[in-house]
């Protein structure tokens, strides 16, 4: 990194090189400090391919001694001083690093001079570890450790005094104003100080000039990398990370340098370890004839410790960053503050899932959308999943940050003139009930009128109830009935809510029973087999059930694939493809391919036991005899193979059980259904 300095006379005249090479072939590609001790370390690399031979690498001033090293600087050889200049030879394309010892220069730089001064400090911010309940950094309770915290610092030549760390004596001062008297003859003054909230900006008077700086927090992070945030943590077992990411927060970097920290902090009550905690040092120049510092009013801000010094390099200033600033141009540009909406100015003639994607930083519930055409504020809706969208509109859409910053507004007009009827996805019959789930909302005057569903007598609709997002319909039948078959249900003047009112013309759809397989008993692995079945739940949304009685005298020590549905385990072709209840390492799971939810319980030996999984379209619920034993998010895969297998891993070694009741439902049975199942069709012992 380059340096610049104030123009000044010197015996180096108008030009000055550190070191030079007798040949092109051959770059420096670092100097350096050594890390343990203060020789100078060169890497050098040949360029063309060819060997380089007798190489030479002259450094300015005099070189006592040189060795090649390695990588981790550890010694390799002697190297060839000749008449002060490194010699040496480089195979094409090689690398070499040396060490050099230099002689005392010629000429010296003198030293910092600095001077504490004192402060009357007003308050106690550090404890012993066998009272941690001394002092108070932040105001609740919390304090520097005081066993780690020196009594004398110095640090680039510059030293400070803090105060006593015994239990009850004061150590900090707390930024009120106050004005300190400053020795004359210096030309820098140094603060080291902290902040007990957060970054707090502050001003300053030195003389009777003014400097900026702001007071870092004394513990947190100093720097972190963007950071995505997502929508749940990841499980113990996560073959493919399909989590949903839900925001990107983007990196920083705190600029003032860390003059001190520790390893931890204290509380009343506890070590935090690997929390840290720090001291930062701000750095201004002295107006010539300044006598006094005035602190700034911020009872927030401590001040540990105040030098003053005099440096001889004290102009000497970096031309580029001493660190990552993270100041990348992107954070500024339109994409990180501006969000979009794809379907912008497109022509739709259906309802249509109209989306908001967010800037390039943006955190959860951050994006607020007005439809009507108003600018959107904080009383505004939160955009959470995509707008379904049946009419042509105004959508505006921007970003309100945490702190309550306002980002641009997008204005996009939505081309929707929905021509297109509902359509019947799925139709379901329950005991008790039939349930029908549409392509749209529909609207709800015909859609709770009884009279628009007709069934083959004898069966009749006693009340028809639509869901809060208008796309399922419950219809409750007058007399419960086990539907076993097939039904076939004719809709009638059914619209949706598109502002032609589009209807879905008179139809008949078929209704599928909710058991759609039974088994009545099966023995793994002997009883190994693959069925053909009609109106399986193998859409990735659809919800299911799948049930089944197992009794084993043994726990398997492999993968135990149990019973399940859709593409088998060895013909899976994508992700989220079948459906099947396995033991793994004796623990209950369920498996996709390369997705799997585990449960909280192992199975039990020597008795039957009911083993539930619950898919309601998005989470995967266990059940153990009708108890919860585990719930855990996941994304299946539409699944092409209407198929229902038992014991589809057959060669599985050593293990032995009985199955029965083997039972598939096209919907998510409840706790209380579950409970009925078990207390129905639990074997005898």
């Amino acid at each position: 990194i380059p340096f610049v300095t104030p123009a000044h006379a010197g015996p180096l005249g108008r030009s000055f090189s550190l070191l030079s090479l007798n040949t092109d072939q051959v770059e420096v590609v670092a100097v350096k400090l050594a890390e343990d001790n203060d020789e100078l370390i060169i890497r050098v690399r040949e360029l063309t391919g060819r060997p380089a031979k007798s190489v030479r690498l002259t450094v300015r001033g005099e070189v006592t001694a040189a060795r090649e090293v390695d990588g981790q600087e550890h010694a390799l050889a002697p190297a060839t001083l000749d008449a002060g200049a490194l010699v040496f030879d480089l195979t094409p394309y090689a690398l070499k690093a040396f060490s050099l010892k230099l002689g005392k220069p010629a000429a010296t730089v003198a030293t910092v001079a600095s001077q504490p001064v004192p402060l009357a400090y007003d308050l106690d911010v550090a404890s012993t570890d066998k009272n941690r309940t001394d002092g108070d950094f932040d105001g609740r309770g919390a304090t520097y450790p005081a066993d780690q915290l020196p009594a004398t610092l110095t640090r680039e030549g510059v030293t400070f005094h803090f105060g006593p760390t015994t239990d009850g004596a004061k150590n900090a001062l707390a930024a009120r104003g106050q004005t300190l008297a400053l020795p004359a003859g210096f030309k820098r003054v140094y603060l080291l100080a902290a902040s007990a909230d957060g970054d707090r900006p502050a001003t300053l008077r030195i003389g009777d000039r003014t400097a900026s700086f702001t007071a870092q927090p004394w513990t947190g992070f100093i720097g972190q990398w963007d950071n995505r945030l997502w929508a749940r943590k990841p499980g113990n077992i996560d073959y493919i990370f399909d989590i949903p990411m839900t925001g990107l927060v983007p990196g920083f970097v705190k600029p003032a340098p860390v003059a001190w920290f520790a390893t931890h902090y204290h509380t009343p009550t506890d070590n935090t370890f690997y929390r840290f905690s720090y001291i930062f040092q701000h750095g201004f120049d002295l107006p010539p004839g300044a006598t006094t510092l005035t602190l700034p009013t911020d009872d927030r801000i401590r001040i540990l410790a105040v030098s003053v010094t005099r440096e001889p390099g004290a102009g000497v200033a970096p031309a580029a960053p001493l660190f990552d600033t993270l100041s990348v141009p992107t954070t500024s540009s339109a994409a990180a503050t501006t969000p979009t909406i794809p379907q912008a100015g497109q022509k739709f003639s259906d309802l249509t899932a109209i989306t908001i994607q967010p800037p390039l930083y943006y955190r959860p519930g951050d994006l607020r959308y007005t439809l009507d055409g108003s600018e959107p504020t904080a009383a505004s809706p939160t955009y959470t999943a995509p707008l379904e969208i049946n009419r042509s509109l105004t959508l505006k859409v921007r970003q309100l940050q945490s702190d309550g910053t306002p980002g641009p507004v997008v204005t996009a007009p939505i081309l929707v003139n929905d021509v297109t009827p509902p359509t019947v996805l799925d139709a379901t019959a329950l005991r008790d009930r039939v349930e029908l789930l549409f392509s749209e909302p529909l609207d709800a005057t015909p859609a709770q009128d009884p009279a628009n569903y007709r069934f083959p007598p004898p069966l009749g609709v006693r009340s028809a109830a639509l869901s809060a997002d208008a796309r399922k319909v419950t219809l409750l039948l007058e007399k419960p009935a086990a539907v076993a078959t097939a039904l076939t249900l004719e809709l009638h003047g059914l619209r949706d809510t598109a502002p032609v009112a589009n209807v879905l013309a008179t139809t008949s759809v078929p209704v599928a029973p909710d058991e759609v397989y039974r088994l009545a008993s099966a023995r793994v692995p002997s009883d190994s087999s693959v069925t053909p079945v009609a109106n399986l739940p193998l859409k990735a949304s659809q919800a299911w059930t799948l049930h089944l009685f197992l009794k084993t005298s043994r726990l398997p020590t492999t993968t135990t694939y149990l019973a399940g549905f859709g593409t088998a385990p060895e013909r899976v072709d994508r992700d989220g493809h079948g459906r099947f209840l396995a033991l793994i390492r004796g623990g209950i799971r369920f498996v996709a391919n390369n997705r799997q939810a585990q449960s909280n319980s192992p199975l039990d030996v020597d008795r039957w036991q009911l083993l539930s999984v619950v898919y309601d379209g998005k989470t995967i619920t266990f059940y153990k005899d009708a108890r919860r034993i585990g719930t855990q998010p996941i994304t299946l895969a539409d699944d092409p193979t209407g198929e229902v297998l038992i014991a589809p891993d057959a060669t599985t070694p050593g293990f032995e059980g009985e199955l029965r009741a083997v039972t598939i439902l096209r919907s998510a049975a409840t706790p209380a259904e579950i409970k009925t199942f078990l207390e129905a069709n639990l074997p005898a012992e």
